[in-house]
């Protein structure tokens, strides 16, 4: 939360009224209002105090102005801190409490006898030898107050409407410290801190779950500080995230049942699903590999079975010699014995068609003789 600024514009030739001032707004300050009581005092060294000047302006939200012939005879105050702060306050609602300091002909300073001046009765404060001074200034502390609180009052609104529970309790506090018997507000704050502390509960609650990679656990306790504030970033993305995980375990989960069942393209298509959900898992892209070899190796003894059967065995036996060596041990024994028995009937028909051709030869050698 940003410190309302209550800006002291005054001359150096007023330094003991600015330090009264000064005096009573600490108190504030030491209350523990979230107030930046500025004057040039605060300029550090080496800085470009113009621009310090300035910027303090813009953050205003009170501006008090000590009126006093010297003040009223001040180049810089009259031509760069009044005209910014008169600016500010028509277009941007910033207060300006011109404070007469001393006795001076301030009534006939056009843009200040337009104005309400403090005190009301336009009587100087340090006017009658001092004999008011701390009552004027406590009253005008007592106005910065009030001005103070009805904006934290305006902004509690706001985070209400946003649900940011976080500021409800510090705007709610800075309240209380003004007014400590305000129900409604005592009210509100307790309830944000119960809120706080349930959204606390629930996120640490989801942390602990993703860390023990229990993620329907971490889904709903992030779900559940959503149904508290939609507006929630760390609950969004978290809930993101540990539904994205629980989506990878469904996938993986079935992907491996169906292989188990030997259902190698279900199997084939969750690894693929899951890869679309996590590029990176190295499981997911070994199986894809394994899955399609597979595949592959099914369709190709596939069709050395179909050669078989039809009893082209030496196309058969050829396609064993280039698969059997991707083959698992088990699924390898099984088409070794086949495979022996097809290359042992070929052999054999190789023999007798050795055999006849063997014949065929000594036959024509007969009849040559003849």
């Amino acid at each position: 939360m940003a410190q309302p600024t209550v800006f002291v514009s005054y001359s150096h030739r007023d330094e003991e009224e600015k330090d009264d001032l000064l005096s009573h707004l600490g108190v504030l300050e030491h209350a523990g209002l979230p107030i930046e009581v500025w004057n040039d005092e605060r300029i550090g060294a080496g800085a470009d105090w113009k621009q310090e000047i300035t910027e303090s302006m813009e953050r205003a939200r009170v501006a008090i102005l000590l009126i006093s012939r010297n003040f009223l005879t001040s180049n810089f105050i009259l031509k760069k801190e009044i005209p910014q702060l008169l600016e500010r306050r028509a277009s941007e609602g910033v207060t300006v409490f011109p404070v007469i300091a001393k006795a001076c002909a301030w009534k006939r300073v056009s843009w200040l006898a337009k104005m309400n001046v403090r005190p009301k009765n336009g009587i100087p404060v340090w006017g009658d030898n001092g004999s008011h001074v701390d009552e004027d200034l406590a009253a005008i502390t007592e106005e910065v107050a009030d001005i103070i609180e009805a904006d934290l009052r305006a902004q509690l609104k706001g985070v209400e409407a946003a649900r940011n529970y976080a500021e409800i309790v510090e705007f709610s506090e800075h309240i209380l410290k003004l007014n400590p018997d305000d129900e409604e507000v005592q009210a509100t704050h307790e309830a944000a801190k119960s809120t706080l502390a349930e959204i606390d509960r629930e996120s640490r609650k989801a942390t602990s779950a993703v860390e023990a990679v229990d993620y329907q656990t971490a889904v709903d306790s992030w779900n559940r500080v959503l149904e508290i504030n939609p507006d929630h970033s760390e609950a969004q993305k978290g809930a993101k995230e540990a539904q994205r995980q629980l989506d990878i375990q469904a996938c993986r989960q079935q992907a491996k049942d169906a292989f188990a069942k030997r259902q190698f393209d279900d199997a084939l298509n969750q690894w693929r699903e899951l890869l679309k959900r996590a590029p990176d898992d190295e499981e997911a892209k070994t199986e894809i590999a394994r899955i399609e070899n597979l595949l592959e190796l099914r369709q190709r003894l596939k069709e050395l079975d179909e050669a078989a059967a039809r009893g082209r065995n030496a196309e058969a036996v050829r396609k064993w010699k280039s698969i059997s060596p991707l083959l698992t041990e088990d699924v390898l024994a099984t088409y070794d014995r086949r495979m022996a028995r097809l290359t042992q009937e070929i052999e054999t028909l190789n023999t007798t068609i050795q055999n006849l051709k063997t014949t065929a030869d000594d036959r024509d050698a007969r009849f040559h003789e003849l």
